[in-house]
């Protein structure tokens, strides 16, 4: 039997760990209304994802990828593409007008916007510019340089941050701070954090010299997840996420927060850079309490599941962007909800 799906989405990098049930949301949300394709890098298998069909796509920096997009979109008749990773955004936005004349609609930023947002340096410099809150930040060109002010964050805040432009998430992160002694991975995370004289006894072993770098003062918790709506420039809502692990990866869930201030942000940022559909923005607090943005995602949060089990239809709304329908207001959950990862355990038969 041949069912008139009203959207067949495609969704990338969907094997993450929520990917299953960011499925299951669309698929609760739209109910027989909705075909998904999953997709990932690595082999995904239809039981396990709660999706119509899985399939095997090579990661977006791959020089086949958009062909290969290009093929499941016209095998499946995809009219939507949903990307959960930066470099499939970034790479797919660069082909849009490929997938327009296909009719197909790509939830990512315009190119020009990406070549901000995927990098740090871009991003701060442009966010400083407009009066945009960001952390008190140097770019550093040389060994000398990096040494400098590392010197220079350690003495006036008590803690500098080193990142490279272009990572992702806070992978490769290095925090040096007083209060550290010797040297320590952060929360299970990707973040390492250290003592100054560690740093300086190991630094050929603990940094690659590929430069540039960015070096900042140290931030703290809270750290929120801004999980915003908008189109073209046009802010609709936004979402405030506090993490309860401040790393953000791995996920331990969310607070939801009410915060004014925050909102406020979103708008500016969304109008700034004429942002459209679902965007993720990454802000911490400084050590005066004020907050300030350390990232702006090409793409969807990874957790942004957590705002739709809150409540918030957001997956509904964003798909109404694409075929133009009205959004009307929201429900905004209570201040303070907690959402966190449930644990689910299985007997195994052995021989």
């Amino acid at each position: 039997m041949n069912i008139n799906y009203s959207h067949r989405i495609l969704i990338t990098s969907a094997g993450g760990f929520l990917g299953l049930q960011n499925i299951e949301y669309f698929r609760k949300t739209f109910k027989h209304k909705i075909w998904i394709l999953s997709a990932d890098s690595r082999k995904l298998y239809n039981e396990n994802t709660a999706a119509d069909l899985c399939i095997q796509l090579p990661k977006g920096n791959n020089e086949n990828y958009i062909l290969q997009v290009i093929k499941y979109v016209k095998k499946y008749k995809i009219n939507f593409i949903l990307p959960c990773s930066d470099e499939e955004a970034i790479k797919l936005s660069y082909n849009l007008n490929r997938f327009e004349k296909l009719n197909v609609s790509i939830a990512c930023q315009l190119p020009e916007i990406n070549k901000i947002i995927s990098n740090k340096i871009k991003t701060y410099e442009f966010l400083k510019k407009n009066n945009i809150s960001t952390p008190d930040f140097r770019v550093v060109r040389s060994k000398s340089e990096l040494l400098k002010f590392v010197n220079y964050f350690y003495n006036t805040y008590s803690g500098v941050v080193i990142k490279d432009p272009i990572a992702r998430g806070n992978r490769g992160t290095i925090v040096i701070a007083k209060k550290i002694i010797g040297f320590k991975v952060y929360n299970e995370s990707r973040e390492l954090h250290m003592s100054l004289s560690y740093f300086k006894k190991n630094i050929k072993r603990i940094i690659k010299f590929n430069f540039p770098k960015i070096l900042s003062e140290r931030l703290f918790s809270p750290c929120y997840d801004l999980d915003v709506l908008a189109y073209q420039g046009k802010y609709l809502y936004s979402v405030v996420r506090e993490r309860i692990n401040p790393a953000g990866v791995p996920f331990k869930g969310n607070i939801i927060r009410k915060n004014k201030q925050l909102e406020e942000l979103s708008k500016k940022i969304v109008a700034l850079l004429s942002l459209s559909w679902l965007v993720d923005i990454d802000v911490m607090t400084k050590s005066n309490g004020e907050p300030t943005v350390i990232e702006i995602n090409p793409r969807i949060s990874g957790s942004a599941v957590i705002s739709v089990i809150a409540g918030v239809p957001l997956y509904k709304n964003l798909l109404k962007l694409n075929i133009n329908k009205k959004i009307g207001a929201i429900k905004y959950p209570k201040d303070g909800l907690k959402i966190v990862p449930k644990v689910v355990c299985e007997a195994i038969k052995t021989k």
